[in-house]
């Protein structure tokens, strides 16, 4: 798992190279000032203010035509159920009614199946997808309650999210800088020498930015081992900022 998270990681990088546009060119430098380029991998760990609900929304009937109305009439229950415990209009995204059940998430799909969706008794299924984003976190129990209450049982973990994430970016690129100079004071120490300005900021991650993923690969690899389900799952965001700064030495 963390060999094929690495080379993704390493992938992306490679291609974001490729993509990238050429750089701005850099001011001559003066007698004995020598450049040290350096990255910095900035982390905030902010508290969720906010989540989005995946529901999906199951009827069966005797056939195709019906289970499509029962599961409409259901799904119009449960938007209902959400907006009287103070869920606005406007959170409640809702799709359209459909009978392929291969939407569902595999664990609802399997207990549709075991409960006879297309079984024995001849009845069909039908299914219609619906986001709930909530807004007050607090009232994200009162929801799930609701939804059940209303007859609907595929409810998947609530997906986390601030509704501001710019203060937490900011926060990240700060301490991404302050790390970038901390490596760039290193340099200058090992050659008796003084961080005396900086050239370019960029927040590049390509090619140049491949030293900052093995130096913090453990970063990396938890975060995109989210993609095959070993990441964070709790209500709190990790934001991530990564800088490219050249910083200019000269002698003390």
């Amino acid at each position: 798992m963390r060999l094929v998270a690495a080379a993704l990681t390493l992938a992306l990088a490679l291609g974001a190279a490729a993509a990238a546009p050429a750089q701005v060119p850099l001011s001559p430098l003066a007698p004995g000032e020598r450049l040290v380029q350096t990255d910095g991998l900035g982390q905030v760990v902010t508290p969720a203010d906010q989540a989005t609900l995946p529901v999906f929304v199951v009827a069966r009937a005797a056939d195709l035509a019906a289970a499509r109305r029962a599961t409409a009439a259901r799904l119009a229950d449960t938007v209902a159920a959400a907006r009287a415990v103070g869920i606005a209009a406007a959170d409640i995204e809702a799709g359209p009614v459909t009978t392929d059940l291969l939407i569902l998430p595999v664990a609802s799909l399997f207990q549709v199946v075991q409960s006879g969706g297309a079984g024995e008794d001849g009845q069909v299924s039908a299914v219609a997808p619906l986001r709930i984003t909530i807004r007050d976190l607090r009232r994200l129990d009162a929801v799930r309650a609701a939804v059940r209450a209303a007859g609907t049982r595929s409810i998947e973990a609530p997906v986390y999210a601030l509704a501001d994430g710019s203060v937490a970016l900011r926060q990240a690129r700060t301490r991404a800088m302050a790390r970038a100079r901390a490596a760039a004071e290193t340099h200058a120490a090992g050659l008796n020498m003084r961080v005396a300005r900086i050239a370019r900021i960029s927040e590049r991650l390509g090619l140049e930015g491949l030293g900052i993923m093995v130096s913090e690969s453990a970063t990396f690899i938890r975060l995109f081992g989210g993609i095959w389900g070993a990441g964070p799952s709790g209500p709190e965001i990790e934001t991530m900022a990564v800088v490219g700064v050249d910083f200019v030495l000269a002698p003390r």
